[in-house]
């Protein structure tokens, strides 16, 4: 499911902002694309002295990239080959910091602040109603424009990226804060919107150089389904209006046929009779079919078959009840079974078998939707479950 909503909602538009950290107060960068096929544009290019503005000129209902960098974030140059390097790297507390790193094959280059401050900055933004689709720290994301640019160096934020051709070389931040405006063709990007213009092709199109860490409170599942909630919530008020144009006609229409049947009815009243009479048992007959199932596009034998044929010989099943009885069935009372659901009970010894046998059934195309109703073990340490399965097709 996941798979095909992200084909259908796609990043089309997204609001990148770096919060550069000052000590007199932070500043903030922005930049508003939009992307087409594997085109990527830049719409506005902004710069912000108050959170106040960013929330007046921003608009929240775009996904948000936010990058941190400034006060607090630090840059490492971490020589793979250098024990002193490598001890430092295995004794850094990932826990403790969030960071965005650049790996090539001798050296790995780190941007890295305390994670508390990159966590405040999230929190704040996600407290003015911004959906935060990723985040990155410090200025490193921009070396993936060096293959765009090849200017040898590259001023992102305050650090200056210098290259040996192709390969990042050093990373320091400047003492003199410079500027620097970098020429993209159809729009000019200054040296502290360079980093953000980075973090959005990052997204795009997830280079495997760059490695970063990620946080609790950034859902990206969570807004393509809000997204895919808004745009099917659309699509359903149209098909609503149609539906209800189309009942409109049909009512006009069963209205002009009714007046035919009730002139007919003046001279075969009895005839008519018989066609109700008819009618209402198509209808009971049709209900019961599918009360019990059999109206379904597959036979009970179809589901019994295929989960048993599915099930590994380390699940013992001791139950398999498709469409189970809603109640004990009393003598004055019709059978009534709960249809589109299946029942099953069983045990094993092998959990990992168990995940393994539900991921499989995640997968068969006409389970709706399975709840594991319970698990727990017995006195000889198996495990005893019960598992609810919806079926999609009944």
């Amino acid at each position: 499911m996941d798979a095909i909503l992200d084909k259908i909602i796609r990043f089309d538009h997204l609001n990148v902002i770096g919060v550069f950290r000052k000590e007199e107060g932070n500043v903030f960068y922005y930049l508003k694309t939009r992307k087409k096929n594997d085109k990527l544009e830049v719409a506005a290019v902004k710069t912000f002295t108050s959170i106040e503005y960013v929330k007046s000129e921003v608009d929240a209902k775009f996904p948000l990239i936010l990058l941190v960098d400034g006060k607090g974030i630090l840059n490492k140059k971490i020589d793979v080959k250098n024990e002193t390097d490598l001890n430092w790297l295995k004794n850094l507390d990932y826990a403790t910091i969030h960071h965005t790193a650049f790996v090539n094959d001798n050296f790995q280059f780190l941007s890295f602040g305390r994670r508390n401050v990159v966590e405040e900055e999230i929190e704040m933004f996600q407290g003015l109603g911004y959906q935060i689709a990723d985040f990155y720290v410090g200025a490193i994301v921009a070396v993936v424009l060096n293959d765009s640019l090849k200017l040898g160096s590259l001023l992102s934020n305050d650090s200056l990226l210098r290259f040996e051709g192709d390969e990042l070389e050093d990373i320091a931040k400047l003492v003199e804060k410079e500027g620097k405006v970098y020429d993209f063709g159809n729009v000019e990007i200054s040296n502290f919107h360079l980093p953000l213009y980075g973090a959005v092709i990052h997204f795009y199109f997830q280079q495997k150089s760059i490695i970063k860490s990620r946080s609790a409170r950034i859902d990206k599942e969570e807004i393509v389904y809000k997204k895919a909630f808004n745009v099917f919530g659309i699509i359903m008020v149209l098909g609503f209006f149609i539906a209800l144009l189309a009942s409109y006609f049909g009512v006009q229409y069963f209205m002009a046929e009714n007046a035919k049947l009730n002139l007919e009815n003046v001279y075969s009243n009895q005839s008519y009779q018989l066609i109700q009479e008819l009618e209402k048992q198509r209808e009971n007959k049709l209900r019961i079919l599918k009360e019990t199932g059999f109206a379904s596009s597959k036979f009970i034998s179809f589901y019994a078959h295929q989960i048993s044929k599915d099930t590994p010989p380390e699940i013992r099943l001791s139950s398999l009840d498709v469409f189970p009885l809603l109640k004990e069935v009393k003598t004055t009372e019709k059978v009534a079974l709960t249809s589109g659901t299946i029942l099953l009970k069983g045990e094993t010894m092998n959990e990992l078998a168990f995940n393994s046998w539900l991921e499989t059934l995640r997968k068969l195309d006409w389970i709706g939707n399975f709840e594991i109703l319970s698990f727990k073990k017995d006195k000889k340490n198996n495990s005893q479950f019960e598992i609810k399965i919806v079926l999609k097709d009944v």
